[in-house]
């Protein structure tokens, strides 16, 4: 048994690493409730919106005035949310097909998610918008640079703390002893130490030769 590994340290790491990951979960938790929210709020607004749909047409009707052009279209493809067959209701189309036909093929443009003021071809009435073109490559070159940025300041403190850990072992220090002293990334940290008390030890027996 090694007398000078504190097995307390051990578990102070093991705690706060985990209490890190349970504040992330916390807030992805929060962010589905909140969605949950939102997606029960519109539920009451469809058949509402799909009223005044059915009020609007009914009006064109009374008025015997055409439906203006390209409505039918912004309805279908412009508003996911409002049902293809009170669509068809509405404006005396006879069903969700003959809607689709009216409404024709998926090349209606709707804004960017990305906030960037550019518009986005929808694919399908029932996918997610995604983001342009523009706003995806600036969204993975972000991402990249923020990796490439968190790997450089990774090796930094490898290399910052390869220098101390070799002058300390080199004094006769043990790695267990030091792995305590600067826990932050443990299976990783105690093997470069375990590395380097090899390679002092190693130098040493060299000397006595």
């Amino acid at each position: 048994m090694s007398e000078d590994l504190s097995v307390a340290a051990y578990e102070a790491d093991m705690w706060a690493q985990v209490e890190v990951l349970a504040a992330k979960r916390a807030e992805i938790d929060r962010l589905e409730a909140e969605l949950e929210r939102l997606q029960t709020e519109i539920l009451p607004m469809k058949p509402a919106a799909g009223d005044a749909v059915r009020r609007y047409g009914a009006a064109l009707s009374i008025a015997e005035q055409p439906v203006p052009e390209g409505t039918i279209r912004k309805l279908y493809w412009g508003n996911r949310d409002v049902p293809a067959d009170a669509i068809a209701k509405a404006f005396g189309l006879g069903g969700a097909g003959v809607v689709h036909r009216f409404a024709g093929d998926a090349d209606f443009e709707v804004e960017c998610p990305g906030r960037c003021g550019r518009g986005v071809q929808l694919t399908a009435r029932t996918v997610k918008v995604k983001r342009c073109t523009e706003c995806e490559a600036a969204w993975e070159a972000d991402l990249v640079r923020s990796s490439e940025e968190h790997a450089q300041r990774l090796e930094a403190r490898r290399a910052k703390f390869g220098s101390w850990a070799e002058q300390q072992l080199a004094l006769g220090r043990s790695a267990a002893d030091l792995y305590v002293e600067s826990l932050s990334e443990p299976d990783e940290r105690l093997l470069r130490l375990r590395e380097l008390e090899r390679k002092i030890w190693h130098m040493r027996q060299v000397d006595e030769i």
